[in-house]
């Protein structure tokens, strides 16, 4: 740094030019002219050529010409009411900026959500623009929720009559379903109004715990007429193969709602046969732990 350098440099940091305080040098522009960083009294740090700042043509970072602008702005016609603290729906006006596009004002807005926006006069006034965008989103949320019976509580599980009424339509419809031979692959199908979840819940009701969908006729479709509520155990005795339709097991033990159990697979077994074959696997190791 050359001694005029520094002369120059002692007389222009600290010191105050309108509402900036000069800093220190910022460098040079690409075309080589001498840029300082100045301090405003808005807080706000600016960088500004130094003969602006020495013919005090610059004395602010901008936001004392913003200011002026927008009071003129206020004072012209069409402009005559001043909306600062006045409230459109959810937006509060804050202030006039100093930008015009096609001659129509803009108001810097607060929501009521904390969100700023920025807003035509003509919108705020008309009423088009109540919100910045939170008032549509609810809106679309409460115009689109019908039952929420599709979400999922805190362990990924939605409510059991969702679960039921979704695994009554694959059953019938998904060409993949492990059990679609039984149900749609035999012509059963869901009657058109229970496509939608909430006719469903109006004609079926909350499914009670421990009771799931049951068709009263076994060969009929799902229809309001032809379905309720029942547990495992009377659904086990209306089933095609159920005792109703072949009166005995394999070893000729008669099949009733007492001995006839339904594995976790879904087929059913004879509670007969199945205690007199663990009876003779018991005897079996006793014999063979005597002998």
């Amino acid at each position: 740094m050359t001694p005029r350098q520094s002369i120059i440099l002692e007389e222009f940091v600290g010191r105050k030019f309108g509402l900036l305080t000069v800093l220190g040098p910022d460098g040079r522009s690409k075309h080589g002219l001498e840029h300082w960083r100045c301090l405003c009294d808005c807080g706000k740090e600016v960088s500004i050529r130094k003969y602006r700042i020495a013919d005090g043509t610059k004395r602010d970072c901008g936001c004392l010409t913003n200011e002026r602008i927008s009071t003129t702005l206020i004072k012209r016609g069409g402009y005559s009411q001043d909306l600062t603290g006045m409230v459109f729906g959810r937006l509060t006006a804050i202030r006039l900026l100093p930008f015009k596009t096609r001659g129509k004002g803009y108001w810097e807005c607060l929501c009521r959500c904390g969100v700023s926006k920025i807003v035509q006069r003509s919108n705020l006034i008309g009423g088009g623009v109540r919100s910045c965008g939170c008032l549509h989103r609810e809106s679309a949320v409460e115009r689109h929720y019908k039952h929420g019976y599709g979400k999922r509580d805190a362990n990924g599980r939605r409510p059991r009559t969702w679960e039921i009424w979704v695994a009554m339509r694959d059953r019938c419809n998904a060409p993949n379903h492990s059990n679609r031979d039984h149900y749609g692959g035999r012509g059963i199908k869901v009657c058109p109004e229970w496509v939608d979840f909430a006719v469903f819940l109006r004609d079926m009701g909350e499914c009670p715990s421990g009771l799931t969908i049951e068709r009263l006729d076994v060969n009929g479709d799902y229809t309001p007429s032809n379905c309720v509520w029942a547990d495992m155990k009377t659904q086990a005795n209306n089933r095609t193969n159920s005792y109703g339709v072949k009166p005995t097991c394999v070893h000729g033990h008669l099949r009733t709602p007492d001995n006839t159990g339904i594995a976790k697979d879904g087929h059913h077994y004879c509670r007969v046969c199945d205690h007199i074959r663990s009876k003779k696997k018991y005897l079996r190791k006793k014999e063979k732990l005597n002998a």
